[in-house]
């Protein structure tokens, strides 16, 4: 479409921003709006990826593939430990920690 990378990952954040205003401001169906994010996952971690690491004389910022993998690797593991601690934090409250 001649956007470019910056255009692409605007684009598809827009996209995504309006799933997510949808899912809090209408009636909605909650899995028709799942599966529109989970759709859009996809294309806005491309252009993304793409604006990281492409050059900068293509647009992008120029941190490179291997710097935005790491970075990349590092924010999954920091999710992951987070979301792991508030799960013991929520089961050592009084909370149930399995249901059944």
């Amino acid at each position: 479409a001649g956007i470019g990378v910056v255009g692409g990952t605007l684009v598809a954040s827009s996209l995504m921003a309006v799933i997510i205003w949808m899912y809090f401001r209408t009636e909605v169906s909650r899995v028709a709006l799942f599966w529109a994010a989970f759709i859009m996952t996809r294309p806005l971690g491309a252009t993304g990826g793409d604006l990281l690491w492409e050059p900068r004389v293509d647009g992008g910022f120029g941190l490179g593939r291997v710097t935005v993998s790491l970075v990349l690797a590092l924010f999954i593991a920091v999710g992951v430990t987070w979301t792991s601690r508030d799960h013991r934090v929520r089961a050592g409250s009084g909370a149930p920690a399995t249901v059944g």
